[in-house]
């Protein structure tokens, strides 16, 4: 199938730019450039009843978070945490705002975001090991936020939906924090760069926006000791034991590279017998959630997400 009419004037556009791609960046110059793009398609903001930016302790210092609170007000909330993409190098918070924002109010939940350490200054396990103290923390404050500590959710884009996956199998390692359900959307679960399957051969080349050269860039930032590549917190796609994990909803995209990493994820969750839901989008491309502001299809993504949440947490 060829790219959907929104997702290739989109392509069109970002080609058209003749900048230098990603990996051939330094990593401030990639930041700069993928915040940028990001800022200039996202959805619209909606307005919610308050944002609050504090910190919190984690294991390597302080974590930014940004809480949002729903229009729609109450006490007792479902509470979901939101994980951020990037390839664990790049974008932040701010880029992902909209998002969060739109969350909020379509799944009335409070929605926490955290700002992990980013690769290379802080390579693995700094970012799965950030995510997994907000959880806790979120868990511990959850009636003080207005929420529910058994109402709490895990979604995120990209690297995000990785670190999602993670959480969910350091909690259960852990005896952690109860999670209600997780959101996965465009998934990267095996970052091993020699990985392959169909959908890696067929759009790792670069004409969809993430290819080989990328990953390969951003997993030498990530990873100090290659060994690390094998951890299933890092590739969960190598977890041997997968029962118990909460439900899930795995979204991806057919035109990305990383699309079978989460079906086959979702089939390896049935197969422990875990609720794991799997849609795939049409025509579009990896991280096109992030792109809402001019692809339906990201918004189509939002409220599938927003949905769930309502559903699975009710």
């Amino acid at each position: 199938m060829a790219l959907e009419p929104q997702t290739k004037a989109l392509m069109d556009a970002m080609n058209a730019m003749a900048a230098p791609k990603l990996y051939e960046m330094r990593v401030e110059e990639a930041r700069v450039a993928l915040e940028a793009i990001t800022l200039e398609y996202r959805c619209k903001p909606q307005v919610v009843a308050r944002v609050d930016d504090r910190q919190i302790n984690g294991p390597g210092g302080d974590i930014p978070l940004r809480i949002y609170q729903p229009v729609e007000g109450g006490r007792d909330l479902p509470l979901l945490l939101y994980f951020h993409g990037g390839g664990f190098a790049l974008c932040s918070i701010e880029s992902l705002d909209t998002i969060c924002r739109s969350l909020c109010n379509d799944a009335g939940a409070i929605i926490v975001s955290v700002d992990y350490r980013r690769s290379p200054e802080h390579p693995f396990p700094a970012a799965p090991e950030d995510c997994y103290a907000a959880l806790e923390w979120v868990s511990e404050q959850a009636e003080f936020l207005g929420g529910n500590s058994n109402r709490i959710a895990l979604a995120g884009d990209s690297a995000g939906s990785n670190l999602v996956a993670a959480v969910t199998l350091m909690a259960k390692a852990r005896v952690g924090p109860t999670i209600a359900f997780q959101a996965l959307c465009c998934p990267g679960l095996n970052l091993n760069p020699a990985y392959m399957t169909p959908s890696r051969r067929q759009f790792g080349g670069g004409e969809f926006f993430l290819s080989f050269k990328d990953l390969h860039w951003l997993t030498e930032m990530y990873f100090q000791q290659p060994r690390d590549i094998e951890n299933p917190i890092a590739s969960p796609l190598l977890a041997t034991n997968l029962s118990g994990l909460p439900p899930a909803l795995i979204i991806t995209a057919d035109h990305d590279m990383l699309r079978d990493d989460g079906a086959l994820f979702a089939e390896k969750l049935r197969d422990a017998g875990v609720d794991a839901e799997h849609v795939e989008f049409e025509g579009t491309i990896h991280g096109f959630i992030a792109f809402a502001g001019v692809l339906d299809a990201g918004r189509d993504a939002i409220l599938l997400i927003a949905r769930r949440v309502r559903e699975r947490l009710s």
